[in-house]
């Protein structure tokens, strides 16, 4: 069983679809629920505003905002740094991690601060005098 709703249109001697389809494949005991469109938007009618919270334009999904419950994440690309949004007395993330490799970690109560690298570890009092370095004793 399938039940369709389709909008096919040509302009400029271009054509364009767009459309949503319901439907039952007795076979093999599934539903579907399926939408044609270059863009894909999810409004919000509460605020008044034509906002998005939700968007699919050109194969990206766009969120605005996400809480989720349980994640798995097998691989992910990330920019330059995570880091925590909370600072140290230093002014500095209380951690970051950069994709060079780097860890830093910062107390929050105006204690030192603590850095490893692949080369080197080393650890600052809350003065930023360099108290402790293990491993390559050169950088």
């Amino acid at each position: 069983a399938m039940w369709s709703v389709k909008l096919d249109v040509s302009s400029g001697g271009q054509r364009f679809v767009s459309g949503w389809q319901l439907g039952y494949d007795s076979s093999q005991n599934y539903t579907s629920l399926a939408f044609q469109a270059d863009r894909f938007l999810f409004f919000n009618s509460s605020t008044g505003q034509a906002v998005a919270p939700v968007s699919i334009v050109g194969g990206q999904m766009f969120i605005n905002s996400a809480m989720i419950q349980d994640a798995s994440i097998t691989n992910a690309k990330i920019g330059d740094v995570i880091q925590s949004n909370a600072l140290g007395s230093n002014g500095q993330p209380l951690w970051q991690l950069n994709k060079a490799g780097s860890f830093l970690l910062n107390s929050a109560g105006g204690g030192g601060r603590m850095q490893m690298t692949a080369e080197a570890m080393k650890v600052f009092d809350a003065n930023g005098v360099r108290r402790v370095q293990l491993g390559n004793l050169d950088v």
